[in-house]
């Protein structure tokens, strides 16, 4: 169905200064206006520094944010969990910085958000991370939200930045470029990627019904693995976003974990129970609208899709649908005709007991919505985040120029 393809191939989907504030930071040189060169992104932080960060940026904390930041030394301290949106005043006015989901980081820590040993060598021998690059790294995506002119509050712990440097293997060009997108799709579509709320009586009802679920176990490759079947999904009932607000909360609700991200996802789509109001749910011009936004701008490396159970009567919509995707994703989708063909690729006992699994479906849904719950804080201050949108900027342009290229939709298209 629509959504497989959209979200299972691609996805199964700060701290801002003004420029003129900066002051003599640690390494005792007056930072340059603007916004500066990259060596300057990555240079070290001093070791011996013990200053608040808000003093280092030169600015006042407010109340809140004196307790949360000036009443502690930024050396020898371990980063913490808080929820929290911390405000930062200059002598002109406040600026939403770092909406405190994640982990209240130190930038000046080398083991900020280390890995265990297993995880350490994955990460060096896929993406080439180790201590050194994570924590420049992290500096360099920082001091570019706090200076970029359009990005008025983001997050900038790092468990979210974490999520497009390692897409991204850590090309801190290419990661900057993936989080303004990842900025702009979510206020250019909120009606797919906004209001994630568990509680939603429309998204309870479609998680309820078992249409998408992460599985309990890793695939072979300790990839997390996003298991959907379209039969469970109402497509008379529901809308096609609220299909992709379900993808987005389950997605938004993995990011942050640091295996996931390493890793990576596989997925596996049980298309049993296709109906042609399945095909009729996305426009032509919304699929590959979605298309384009999922595997451009959201930070998750996609490893493996599997199809399997696909009607006859939909072989022409699945096979134009994956022509969107680039040659990567494409190169790692798979069609089997059943599900013991999938049992090669996912240990057994971790699929539903519906699927010869161990575990009943209804048990794996109960689980996924205790962690949405328990995240429901974090996932629904993400709407916070803003991005003042240029309409005539690059990806404005890039979609403009898309929609001039479609015409028609799924509806026509012609299925035996």
């Amino acid at each position: 169905m629509a959504v497989d393809i959209g979200y299972s191939l691609i996805q199964q989907t700060s701290t801002f200064l003004p420029a003129h504030r900066r002051v003599e930071g640690t390494t005792g040189r007056r930072r340059e206006k603007g916004r500066g060169s990259s060596a300057d992104l990555v240079r070290p932080l001093s070791s011996s520094t013990s200053r608040p960060a808000a003093v280092q940026f030169g600015v006042t904390a407010s109340t809140t944010s004196s307790q949360v930041y000036n009443n502690r030394q930024l050396s020898g301290r371990a980063p913490r969990p808080f929820l929290t949106s911390t405000v930062f005043r200059s002598q002109d006015k406040p600026y939403h910085i770092a909406m405190g989901v994640g982990y209240d980081s130190d930038e000046n820590t080398v083991e900020e958000c280390p890995l265990a040993d297993g995880l350490r060598l994955v990460a060096k021998q896929e993406l080439r991370e180790d201590d050194v690059i994570r924590t420049h790294s992290l500096r360099a995506m920082r001091n570019w939200i706090r200076k970029h002119p359009d990005i008025v509050n983001c997050r900038t712990d790092a468990p979210f930045l974490l999520r497009f440097l390692r897409t991204k293997k850590f090309s801190i060009p290419m990661a900057q470029d993936m989080l303004e997108r990842y900025l702009v799709i979510r206020q250019l579509y909120p009606q797919w990627f906004s209001k994630l709320d568990v509680d939603d009586p429309v998204i309870s009802d479609i998680l309820d019904s078992g249409y998408l679920v992460p599985l309990p176990g890793r695939d072979e490759f300790g990839r997390c693995v996003m298991f959907s079947c379209a039969g469970r999904f109402d497509p008379y009932k529901y809308t096609s976003a609220d299909m992709a607000r379900v993808h987005a909360l389950i997605g938004e609700s993995l990011m942050d974990d640091p295996e996931n991200q390493i890793k990576g996802y596989s997925y596996v789509n049980d298309e049993s129970g296709l109906l042609m109001g399945h095909m009729t749910l996305w426009s032509f011009s919304d699929l590959k609208r979605i298309i384009r936004c999922l595997q451009s701008s959201t930070p998750m490396r996609h490893k493996s899709t599997y199809f399997i159970n696909v009607p006859n009567f939909a072989d022409k919509f699945f096979t134009a649908t994956v022509s969107f995707l680039n040659s990567k994703l494409k190169s790692r989708v798979k069609f089997f005709s059943g599900q013991k063909d999938i049992q090669k690729f996912i240990d057994p006992k971790y699929l539903p007991k519906e699927y010869g699994g161990e575990i009943p479906l209804a048990t794996m849904i109960v689980e996924l919505k205790k962690k949405l719950r328990a995240k429901r804080e974090m996932l629904m201050a993400l709407d916070d985040m803003k991005i003042n949108v240029n309409g005539k900027g690059k990806i404005i342009s890039e979609f403009d120029d898309m929609q001039k290229e479609l015409t028609g939709s799924f509806r026509k298209l012609e299925v035996d």
